[in-house]
């Protein structure tokens, strides 16, 4: 089974919503004259791809632009090391990277560098509102989703319940780790996009316990 990630041009997409239509769009165009850039981006990706002697992410070579965009697909075993190898290039080039089996948008304008990780097995080398949004929404009951920005700097929450969440975060060490418990996906969510925004105006207000985490 195939895994595919759309690389679309920033400049063009405002929104997430936007870039999945223009991905859609560019699909169903054929005979496109190819961009330049679009074109540099794919023949780089190929050449990334050569360089894992043999262990390559991609499910079909050499991939090439379809106007201005670049789709890459994968077997679907491989999608966190197509993503390690993608989205570096993709977003140096200017292009955000679309997940269209799941509709998420990740973004360079607003994506952070950070290792995220839901329920262990699925991971994310950048993290952006979008992504934020969708897995915090879909998390079930014990489902889990750690946001790391820098060793030992994480934001993390579990769904513990249908209207409870345990939020905790650590800020460089075990003195700097607190957690609380919230009602809702969207206070969670909130709490998230502060984080990698540095403005915890979205959560500092919330009644907040140090954890102390040292077993006897």
């Amino acid at each position: 089974m195939s895994y595919d990630l759309w690389l679309i041009p920033a400049g063009e997409c405002p929104t997430p919503t936007a870039a999945l239509a223009y991905g859609e769009a560019a699909i169903a165009t054929t005979g496109a004259d190819t961009a330049p850039l679009a074109t540099q981006l794919a023949a780089a990706i190929n050449a990334a791809d050569d360089a894992l002697d043999g262990d390559g992410v991609l499910s079909v070579k050499p991939i090439t632009a379809q106007g201005d965009c670049v789709f890459v697909p994968s077997p679907f075993s491989l999608i966190h090391e197509a993503r390690d190898l993608v989205l570096p290039l993709a977003f140096a080039a200017g292009f955000m990277v679309c997940d269209p089996q799941n509709g998420i948008v990740l973004d360079p304008r607003t994506s952070v560098p950070a290792a995220v990780t839901v329920n262990g097995d699925s991971r994310y080398p950048v993290v952006s509102p979008d992504l934020v949004d969708h897995v915090v929404s879909r998390l079930a009951v014990d489902d889990f989703v750690i946001v790391e920005t820098a060793p030992e700097f994480y934001v993390q929450t579990q769904r513990l319940g249908p209207e409870s969440f345990a939020l905790e975060y650590r800020a460089g060490s075990a003195d700097e780790h607190y957690g609380t418990e919230v009602s809702s996906s969207a206070q969670v969510a909130d709490a998230i996009h502060g984080w990698i925004a540095d403005d915890d105006t979205s959560y500092r207000d919330l009644t907040w316990e140090k954890l102390d985490l040292n077993f006897p």
